[in-house]
């Protein structure tokens, strides 16, 4: 069962890493230089990074605490 909850995090922290870095790249390449500022329509998608970040976060906390409780055999 621990090995099980140690892949499915690791699973969950893989996915929210590339959909994060995704999210950052799109930011990033909607970047108007011209007028220095974000384009409008990056705010209706903030929600949606706000809950990427946190599910990063908090598959990356279950990984390491499953891995430190997991002894090597």
């Amino acid at each position: 069962m621990k090995r099980l909850v140690r892949y499915v995090a690791l699973a969950g922290t893989t996915l929210f890493g590339i959909l994060f870095l995704f999210v950052a790249l799109d930011v990033v390449s909607h970047y108007n230089y011209k007028h220095h500022r974000f384009s409008p329509f990056l705010r209706d998608e903030t929600e949606e990074a706000v809950w990427i970040t946190v599910g990063f976060v908090i598959s990356v906390a279950t990984y390491l605490y499953s891995v430190r409780t997991m002894r090597s055999k």
